[in-house]
C-alpha cells in the first residue's frame, strides 16, 4: 500500500509539471508573432531641424516631465536662460518636484540677470555640473530621448543647421542607460575614481554600436564612445552599395586623411561608390594654418577619384553619415576632428543614434543633402568637438556694449591641440593675441581670466569688475 501511494504522488508530480509546461507553450505561442517580419519591438524617431522646433521640444519635456530630466550639452550660454525663457522653464520644473540634471562642458562668465538666474539653477537643480561632454541629449523620465547636434543650452544661430532625433518606446529606457552610463564614466575621470573608470572599460560593448531589431531588415543603434563610432564608420565603408555621405563641420588634417586616405577612396571608386564631404568653409577654425592643406588634399582626392567630392556650406553644424537611401547616423562626433578612441586624454562623451532600413529614408530626407545652405550664422559656431584653444588680444571686431544678459568670455585649454596652458575668447569679440596675432595661452586658468577681465574693462569701464562672479 505504501509503495502504492509514493507511486501516486510521483504521479501526480509528473501531471502538474506537465501541465505547466503545456501553460507556458502554449503562453509562448499566443505571444510571438506569427510574421516573421512584424515588428521586434516599435521605436518611434522623429527629426528636429529648427532652432525653434529644438526649443519648443526641449520646454515641452521639461513642462511634461513627471520625475526626471537629464540635459548635457557642450556649452551653457545666458540668451536662451534668460531671453528665450529656458531658465524659467527648468525652475518651474523643479518647483513640480521633478528632479534636474544638468551636464555641460564648458560654460562663460555671466553678468547681472543670466547670473541670478544661473545661481538659482544651481539652488534647484538636482545635478548641475562640469564634465568632459560634447553629448547634446535630452532625456525625459523613461519615455522620451532626444540626440543630435543641437546644442540645448547653447548660443542661438540664425541659419546655423542641426538635426537632432527624438525617440519614443520600449527602447527609450535603454537609450537612457547608456547616456547615464557614459555621464557616470566621465564624471569618474573627472574626480579620479579609478574604480568607476575601470568599471566602465571593462564593459566592452560600449566600444561597439548597441543594435535594437526593428523587424524586418530594420535595426537600430546608440553610439557612445569614439571606438563606436569609427566602427559604424568603417562598417558603412565596407557595405555601402552606391554612395556615402559625410557631414563633418569640423575637420583636422591627421583625421581627414587617416579617414579618407587614398586607398579608402580608391576601393570604394572601384565599387563605384561615390563618397562626399560636406563641411564648413573654415572647418579648422583653431588651427588656421591647417586650411589650406586640407582643402589641397580635398582637391587632390576629387581629381583623382571621379566619385570623390566635397562642398562647403556656411553654418553647418549637423554631424551625420549616409549610407545610400537606407541608413542614417546623427549626433554630436565631428568625424574628421575628434578624438579616434577613448585613450587619447582630450576625448569627450559623443553620443550619436543611427537607423538602418526603410524607416531610414524619411529621415535622411530631412537633411537635404542636395540643397547648399547660404545662410550665415548670427554667431560662428565654435570648434565645439575640442576643449577650443585660440584667444585674442587686440579683440579683431568690435564688441557690443554688455547687457544684462551678457557672458563676457570664455577660457579654454590647449591641450587638445598639445598646447600648454588656457587662452581666453570674449563674447562678440576675438581671441586674447599677442603683438604678433598669435593666441596667447596662459600658464594658469586664472591668468587666463584676469588677462580676458582686462580687456573686457578697457574697452567697457562700467563697473563690470564689480559683478559677482
Amino acid at each position: 500500500m505504501r509503495d502504492e501511494l509514493q507511486w501516486a504522488r510521483k504521479m501526480i508530480q509528473v501531471i502538474r509539471q506537465l501541465a505547466i509546461l503545456f501553460l507556458c507553450v502554449c503562453t509562448y505561442a499566443l505571444a510571438s508573432p506569427v510574421d516573421d517580419d512584424a515588428p521586434i519591438s516599435r521605436l518611434s524617431v522623429r527629426a528636429l531641424t529648427t532652432p525653434q522646433e529644438h526649443m519648443d521640444f526641449l520646454k515641452g519635456a521639461l513642462a511634461s516631465a513627471k520625475k526626471t530630466v537629464t540635459i548635457t550639452s557642450f556649452c551653457v550660454d545666458a540668451h536662451p536662460l534668460v531671453t528665450q525663457d529656458l531658465g524659467e522653464a527648468i525652475i518651474a520644473a523643479t518647483t513640480r518636484g521633478v528632479k534636474v540634471y544638468i551636464y555641460y562642458d564648458n560654460r562663460p562668465y555671466f553678468l547681472g540677470e543670466a547670473y541670478g538666474i544661473w545661481t538659482h539653477l544651481e539652488e534647484c537643480c538636482a545635478r548641475l555640473g562640469a564634465i568632459s561632454t560634447h553629448a547634446k541629449c535630452v532625456v525625459r523620465d523613461d519615455d522620451l530621448v532626444a540626440v543630435g547636434s543641437y546644442n540645448w543650452l547653447g548660443p542661438p544661430f540664425e541659419g546655423g543647421r542641426n538635426v537632432s532625433f527624438f525617440m519614443e518606446g520600449p527602447h527609450a529606457p535603454n537609450i537612457k542607460k547608456d547616456i547615464l552610463q557614459c555621464i557616470r564614466f566621465y564624471q569618474s575621470r573627472k574626480h579620479a575614481n579609478e574604480r568607476g573608470e575601470q568599471s566602465f572599460l571593462r564593459d566592452t560593448r560600449v566600444f561597439s554600436a548597441k543594435a535594437c531589431p526593428l523587424g524586418g531588415d530594420a535595426s537600430f543603434y546608440t553610439l557612445t564612445t569614439p571606438e563606436s563610432h569609427h566602427k559604424m564608420l568603417h562598417e558603412v565603408f565596407e557595405r555601402a552599395r552606391q554612395r556615402i555621405v559625410l557631414v563633418s563641420p569640423f575637420v583636422r588634417l591627421e583625421r581627414l586623411q587617416s579617414l579618407l586616405g587614398e586607398e579608402r577612396i580608391n576601393e570604394l571608386e572601384e565599387r563605384c561608390v561615390s563618397m562626399a564631404l560636406i563641411c564648413l568653409p573654415h572647418p579648422c577654425s583653431h588651427t588656421e594654418e591647417e586650411k589650406e592643406p586640407i582643402f589641397a588634399y580635398l582637391e587632390r582626392l576629387r581629381k583623382a577619384y571621379p566619385h570623390f567630392s566635397f562642398e562647403t556650406r556656411d553654418g553647418i553644424h549637423t554631424k551625420a553619415l549616409v549610407a545610400d537611401n537606407d541608413f542614417i547616423c546623427v549626433g554630436s562626433l565631428n568625424w574628421l576632428s575628434a578624438a579616434a578612441d577613448i585613450s587619447q586624454p582630450f576625448h569627450k562623451f559623443e553620443m550619436s543614434v543611427a537607423l538602418r532600413g526603410e524607416t531610414a529614408k524619411p529621415l535622411i530626407a530631412v537633411l537635404d543633402l542636395s540643397a547648399p545652405r547660404q545662410e550665415a550664422p548670427l554667431v560662428s559656431p565654435l570648434e565645439d568637438d575640442m576643449p577650443e584653444a585660440q584667444t585674442s588680444t587686440c579683440a579683431a571686431q568690435a564688441l557690443a556694449p554688455h547687457t544684462s544678459m551678457d557672458c563676457v568670455y570664455r577660457i579654454f585649454s590647449g591641450e587638445r591641440f598639445r598646447k600648454p596652458g588656457f587662452c581666453a575668447h570674449l563674447t562678440g569679440g576675438d581671441y586674447v593675441r599677442d603683438e604678433q596675432g598669435q593666441v596667447i595661452y596662459f600658464p594658469t586658468l586664472d591668468e587666463a581670466k584676469s588677462a580676458a577681465m582686462s580687456l573686457y574693462v578697457g574697452f567697457f569701464d562700467t563697473g563690470a569688475s564689480d559683478h559677482a562672479f
